[in-house]
C-alpha cells in the first residue's frame, strides 16, 4: 500500500511539473507572427534553420487585405521554400491562405519566400516554426536525456499551439473585415437603387404633371377660342 501511494505521489508530481513547465513555456513563448506588406512582384524572405535532420517545419501565411478571398482559387501568394544548397524543400502556389507542416530532409538554412503575384500592393501575415518530435524520432533519444527531450518538444508543441492561435485570430479578423466590407458594399448598393427609385418616381410624377398641365391647357385655349 505504501509503495502503491508513493507510485502516486511521484506520477502526481512528474504531471504537475509537466503542466507547470508546459503553462510557463505558453505564457512565456511571445508572439512570432509577423504582418508585412508586400510590393507587386515583389518578395518576404526569413531564414530558418534546421538544427537536424527530419526537424518539423510548420506555419501559416494569410493575406490581411479584405478584398482577398482566403477561398480563393486563384491567390496573391507563392510560398517557396530553398535549403542551403538551393533545392526547393516545399513550395504552394497561388494562395491567400495556407498551413504547411514538413520535415526537413537536411539540417542548415532553409529560405521561406513570400512572392506578391497581384498588381498592387498585399499584407500578409505569416509565421515559421521549427522543432522536432523525439517522441516520433528514437534513433536521436540516444543523445538527449529523457527529460532534455520532452522540454524540448513541448516547447516545439507549444510554439504550434500560440501559432495556431494566433492564425485562428488573423483569420477571424480578416473574416470580420472581409464581412464589414461586403456588408459597406451591400449597403452603398441598396442606397443607389433607392435614389435611383426616388429619382425615376420624381421624374415620372413631373412627366404626367406636365403631360396633364399641357393637355389641359390645350382644351382650355380651345374652349376659350370658342367662346370669343
Amino acid at each position: 500500500v505504501v509503495l502503491a501511494r508513493r507510485r502516486v505521489v511521484a506520477m502526481t508530481s512528474r504531471l504537475f511539473f509537466f503542466v507547470v513547465l508546459l503553462l510557463a513555456l505558453f505564457f512565456a513563448s511571445p508572439a512570432r507572427a509577423v504582418k508585412v506588406a508586400i510590393a507587386p512582384d515583389g518578395r518576404e524572405c526569413v531564414t530558418v534553420h534546421a538544427t537536424r535532420v527530419a526537424d518539423t517545419f510548420s506555419g501559416f501565411l494569410t493575406a490581411s487585405s479584405p478584398d482577398l478571398d482566403p477561398r480563393s482559387y486563384y491567390g496573391a501568394f507563392d510560398l517557396v521554400v530553398r535549403d542551403d544548397e538551393d533545392n526547393v524543400a516545399f513550395q504552394k502556389n497561388r494562395v491567400n491562405d495556407h498551413k504547411f507542416e514538413f520535415e526537413s530532409e537536411r539540417a542548415g538554412a532553409h529560405e521561406f519566400c513570400i512572392h506578391n503575384r497581384d498588381h498592387a500592393t498585399r499584407t500578409v501575415v505569416y509565421d515559421v516554426l521549427v522543432g522536432h518530435h523525439f517522441a516520433h524520432d528514437a534513433a536521436t533519444r540516444e543523445t538527449v536525456t529523457d527529460l532534455e527531450a520532452a522540454i524540448i518538444s513541448l516547447k516545439y508543441i507549444t510554439n504550434e499551439v500560440r501559432a495556431e492561435m494566433e492564425y485562428q485570430k488573423e483569420r477571424d479578423r480578416h473574416h470580420r473585415a472581409n464581412a464589414d466590407s461586403i456588408a459597406a458594399k451591400v449597403t452603398g448598393y441598396a442606397l443607389l437603387q433607392a435614389a435611383a427609385l426616388v429619382g425615376a418616381s420624381a421624374w415620372n410624377v413631373a412627366f404626367v404633371k406636365g403631360l396633364f398641365e399641357s393637355k389641359f391647357g390645350a382644351l382650355g385655349a380651345r374652349h376659350g377660342g370658342r367662346g370669343v
